[in-house]
């Protein structure tokens, strides 16, 4: 999807973000529902924090700070 605010400093563009309660439509729904969510406004950049690092993308080296999201991966 298009980059909000926050993001556009580092990317035109940015990750598909759904709130808790569209996690069912995202896993489950069909293809109308997923490309209904990749073209739809981006996030408001006041719901984001950015941090800037100097970590090239899946480096590997997460700072002491983000080591919590690997549990996302």
């Amino acid at each position: 999807m298009a980059a909000n605010a926050a993001v556009m400093p580092t990317n035109d563009r940015m990750p598909v973000l759904v709130d808790p309660y569209e996690y069912d439509a995202w896993l489950h729904g069909g293809i109308r529902d997923v490309t209904g969510f990749q073209h739809r406004a981006p996030f408001a950049a006041e719901r984001m924090v950015v941090e800037q690092t100097e970590d090239l993308w899946r480096s590997g080296k997460l700072r002491a700070k983000a080591q919590p999201q690997l549990a996302l991966l």
